[in-house]
């Protein structure tokens, strides 16, 4: 895991065309590949660890993020745990990129771990996290119509941040990404309103399958968040506010996590 090893981009492009994005917001994020914040691309790997296994794939982790830190070549991630987790524990690894070519020179997680910690151990590792976890990975490209990005965000990691991954009906993605787009115009206008950043499956997940990213320092910073549908009533009021609200679940289902930054399984990435 942390890298590509035998997926490659062609083999993405190929598996958009089965998953069959949503074409228009993935042509958006494309253009978008030469901004600097946010990134236009994440290879997102989400990993289920077995809960009595916990201890040992944290361990195996560590010495792959040590190879990574000391390669040349070593890639760049961030890192975050879930929350308040069910019999499973869930590790996300985000792996940024400006452009989709760059994941073909990646240098392969297999070569980084032996080149560092020599094959015998490398092969320990890999056998340790392939027994206490399972693994799938996609890449995420940015949507700016459903986005309202932070203008202060540095580029630093955020230590929490509140996920929410939907999944629209089919064939109703632009009626969720419509909807949404209002969303984003009355947050955009409100002295109090929210920020996050919405990406679409570029590859590997499902048509029509969205997701959302809150950042912030401090969890208290959530205290401070509207609360209800305050900032939709007050754009457009009470009776198209309720419309917009009881529309959504028409379309699209939903499920939020919050995620906490675990700096020791993460090779920080440069700033953008």
């Amino acid at each position: 895991m942390l890298s590509k090893d035998n997926i490659s981009v062609k083999t993405f492009l190929f598996l958009t065309v089965v998953a069959t994005v949503v074409a228009g917001l993935a042509g958006t994020a494309i253009a978008q590949e030469d901004s600097q914040v946010p990134y236009p691309f994440f290879y997102l790997i989400k990993a289920k660890v077995d809960a009595t296994k916990v201890n040992v794939y944290q361990e195996a982790l560590v010495k792959v993020v040590q190879a990574h830190k000391q390669h040349d070549s070593g890639n760049n991630w961030a890192a975050f745990s879930q929350l308040f987790g069910g019999p499973e524990a869930i590790f996300y690894f985000f792996l940024p990129t400006q452009k989709l070519g760059e994941i073909d020179d990646w240098i392969p997680n297999t070569k980084v771990v032996a080149d560092i910690h020599g094959e015998a151990d490398a092969e320990k590792i890999f056998r340790t996290l392939g027994e206490s976890s399972k693994s799938m990975s996609k890449i995420l490209a940015y949507a700016p119509d459903i986005s309202n990005p932070d203008p202060a965000w540095t580029g630093a990691v955020p230590q929490f941040v509140y996920h929410i991954q939907v999944q629209a009906e089919p064939g109703k993605a632009s009626d969720y990404a419509d909807l949404v787009q209002k969303m984003v115009a009355a947050h955009k206008d409100h002295p109090r309103g929210l920020h996050w950043t919405g990406y679409s499956v570029f590859a590997g997940g499902e048509a029509g399958e969205f997701h959302f990213f809150a950042g912030m320092q401090k969890l208290g910073e959530m205290d401070a968040w509207p609360m209800g549908s305050e900032v939709l009533v007050e754009r457009y009021g009470e009776e198209e506010t309720g419309k917009l609200l009881g529309a959504l679940p028409q379309v699209s289902k939903a499920q939020d996590e919050l995620l906490a930054h675990s700096p020791e399984m993460s090779n920080p990435f440069p700033a953008p």
